[in-house]
């Protein structure tokens, strides 16, 4: 029974992922303020991944507004739904994720800042996209690079201003 419920589960987060990013594929072309409904459409995809998953976001404070800088852990990718659940911005990424297939073309579209970890002069091409990005109203969201544990526990997330 759980080997179907996780298969209907990732069905139905494919279907909402592509589902929603053709929905931004197609009508990106007459929308004028692409900045706005790119994290709607980002906050729609959030929003139905965390409910497929049965995710449950705890918030202890009150989350940023934007326009803000956010560093924090990253665990594993659960933690993107998560953060952006209750904090809107896009997110600073490794160079390898925008060489995956679909998935680097769908997180280029939703915003994503790429840099290559292993090229220091690309740190200040990326700091110039963040600071347009803040200057544009957007927050940024950025994972410090720490090796991960290598115990899968359930860890806490806790977001505080």
């Amino acid at each position: 029974m759980r080997t179907i419920t996780a298969a209907i589960k990732i069905v139905l987060f494919i279907v909402s992922t592509l589902g929603l990013y053709w929905t931004w594929f197609i009508l990106r072309i007459f929308i004028p303020n692409k900045v706005h409904w790119r994290q709607i459409i980002f906050a729609g995809w959030t929003k139905s991944f965390v409910s497929i998953s049965n995710m449950r976001v705890v918030v202890v404070g009150t989350p940023p507004q934007p326009p803000f800088f956010l560093v924090t852990n990253h665990l594993s990718y659960t933690d993107i739904a998560a953060i952006r659940s209750v904090a809107k911005g896009i997110f600073v990424a490794k160079a390898e994720v925008e060489t995956w297939f679909l998935a680097g073309r769908i997180c280029r579209d939703r915003g994503t800042i790429f840099i290559d970890r292993a090229n220091r002069r690309d740190i200040p091409r990326a700091g110039e996209l963040i600071v347009a990005r803040l200057d544009m109203g957007e927050g940024v969201v950025v994972f410090q690079r720490v090796k991960r544990p290598r115990a899968r526990k359930f860890c806490r997330l806790t977001l505080r201003s």
